[in-house]
């Protein structure tokens, strides 16, 4: 199981780096945020099945799970098109990141992502969403109940 110390790629450390293919379970822990009272570190499944995470369309394994901001501010980018992605690096250090690229279907050239409005929908990724408050990466505003979004 890989612990997950951040979600913002200008914060990432070399331990939150996870090879897929050598993952033994597929559910990453997430650490409270620091004003949390201590308590075990919160678990979360990402990929929820074994085929989706070693798919052999998907354009690698190694890499970090990062949460990719819209442009702040610009009209063309609103704050819920913010998603949680994967990006594939060759080695655990975070100066790689810029040399990766998102984790996707090579099939569809889709990229692998978890949108903002999916995560604030289901309480599977609430822990998801707190880790995004803890790094200023999203608004304590954005919450289940004030997002309509159809998924």
């Amino acid at each position: 199981m890989t612990q997950i110390s951040t979600l913002d790629p200008m914060r990432l450390k070399p331990s939150d780096w996870m090879d897929l293919a050598t993952t033994k379970t597929y559910l990453a822990l997430f650490p409270r945020p620091q004003s949390a009272p201590p308590s075990p570190p919160a678990i979360c499944r990402i990929w929820p099945h074994r085929q989706s995470v070693t798919n052999p369309t998907y354009s690698g394994n190694t890499g970090f799970v990062y949460y990719r901001c819209p442009n702040v501010g610009s009209p063309r980018f609103p704050v819920l098109a913010g998603e949680l992605r994967f990006r594939v690096t060759p080695t655990n250090d975070p100066s790689s990141f810029s040399e990766g690229h998102d984790r996707y279907d090579t099939k569809t050239g889709l990229p692998w992502v978890i949108s903002l409005p999916r995560m604030t929908a289901f309480s599977l990724y609430r822990h998801l969403t707190d880790l995004l408050r803890a790094d200023h990466l999203i608004s304590p505003q954005i919450t289940r109940s004030n997002i309509h979004v159809d998924i």
